[in-house]
């Protein structure tokens, strides 16, 4: 039977918001619960979201995510920057964020960022440098392909991940630097 000009009840009005309501909340704690940024790991690659290994042992300068900006999306949508003000400053990152489940000789890449203001610097794992000092600088921001550091040799379990900031092109304007994802190849 249709009733013209029957308006719903209160809780017939309330049961579509309550719906709505509790649908979202049930999303918002599937995603709290979900492990964020895990490595990525197949047969032969470790893939390491810089910006997911926030563990920081030692930080000289301010360390934080960044989300996508300045007309650059980065991998997970993010990347590590390092607010650096002058050559020497320093951190250090990993330790459960940065674990190795199989040792061996692995190669060394990395997605970094270049921009007007970024610096030069030098990368270390578990304290030993790694290739040669970096020169972030390009007079626009953008990401770099995946660059090769050189061979490294890990043992099974946790590393940590340095970066020492060593000086600035004449042409940079600060000493900023950019880590967006790295990968360690059998």
């Amino acid at each position: 039977m249709i009733y013209r000009n029957a308006r719903p009840s209160p809780k017939e009005r309330a049961c579509p918001w309550l719906v709505l309501l509790s649908t979202l909340l049930a999303a918002a704690l599937v995603l709290a619960l979900v492990p964020a940024k895990a490595p990525a790991q197949t047969a032969d690659t470790l893939v390491y979201e810089a910006e997911s290994l926030q563990e920081t042992k030692a930080a000289t300068a301010s360390l934080r995510a960044q989300g996508n900006c300045c007309g650059i999306s980065w991998s997970g949508d993010a990347q590590l920057l390092f607010r650096s003000t002058k050559a020497g400053d320093t951190f250090t990152v990993g330790g459960r964020s940065f674990v190795v489940p199989d040792g061996g000789a692995y190669d060394f890449s990395a997605v970094l960022t270049r921009a007007p203001d970024y610096g030069t610097y030098q990368l270390a794992i578990d304290g030993r440098e790694i290739g040669v000092p970096f020169d972030a600088y390009n007079p626009t921001a953008q990401k770099t392909e995946p660059l090769s550091f050189g061979k490294v040799r890990l043992q099974r379990g946790s590393h940590t991940l340095t970066l020492t900031v060593t000086g600035k092109n004449p042409a940079a304007t600060n000493y900023y630097a950019g880590l967006d994802v790295f990968y360690f190849e059998r």
